[in-house]
């Protein structure tokens, strides 16, 4: 016969089912940003040089553009970075910050600004989120609606989820890199070469110049 088995939602097949659900959502978020500040549109773009420099978003549990984009998203609701910075600088807030700060450790939510989205969870809810990832970084709730057009719910979803500890601490400490080459005497050029062009191969990671 047939044998069938029921196995229960687990925190990562749940987290994927609602990241294809918040996709629009998200991408409005970030469009309307790219729309409202050129700086955060080529921000976004020179992140995404930089990790592909690094080979950091070739991995299944590494760092995507997509993901660091939405960690923007954060630093801007934050106000570590706000409209009138140039690209550059927008680009060294979010190294300093990732240095500064252990992804793994420090559970982050994003507030949204459409009224009912300003909730957050509860400290008992993040925890059981830190205890089944290894990252948390939710994004601002997005509306289920129903046939209707009606808000049936306000969900949240980790853009991070798919990251280790390990891709994480390698993302930390790239970034330390990069903001101690902005402290560094090295020419604008030379900088810029260095960031967004040479290729840093997973060997020479632990270079600091």
């Amino acid at each position: 016969g047939r044998l069938e088995q029921s196995q229960p939602a687990t925190p990562h097949y749940t987290n994927d089912v609602l990241v294809d659900l918040s996709f629009e959502a998200n991408l409005h978020v970030l469009h309307k940003l790219s729309t409202t500040s050129r700086a955060f549109s080529l921000a976004s773009v020179l992140l995404k040089v930089w990790l592909r420099q690094r080979e950091l978003d070739e991995s299944a549990d590494g760092v995507s553009g997509f993901m660091m984009s939405m960690l923007l998203v954060y630093l801007l609701e934050q106000r570590y970075l706000n409209a009138q910075m140039s690209v550059f600088h927008i680009f060294r807030v979010c190294m300093t910050w990732l240095r500064d700060n252990d992804l793994t450790k420090a559970a982050i939510q994003m507030r949204g600004s459409d009224g009912n989205r300003t909730q957050t969870l509860d400290d008992e809810s993040m925890r059981k989120l830190q205890d089944a990832f290894d990252v948390v970084v939710l994004a601002p709730p997005f509306d289920v609606t129903n046939a209707n057009g009606t808000t049936v719910e306000s969900l949240r979803v980790n853009v991070f989820s798919s990251m280790s500890r390990f891709a994480a601490n390698v993302l930390r400490h790239q970034a330390k890199h990069a903001v101690d080459m902005f402290a560094s005497d090295l020419d604008p050029l030379t900088g810029f070469r260095r960031l967004f062009v040479d290729r840093v191969g997973v060997f020479l990671r632990s270079d600091v110049l």
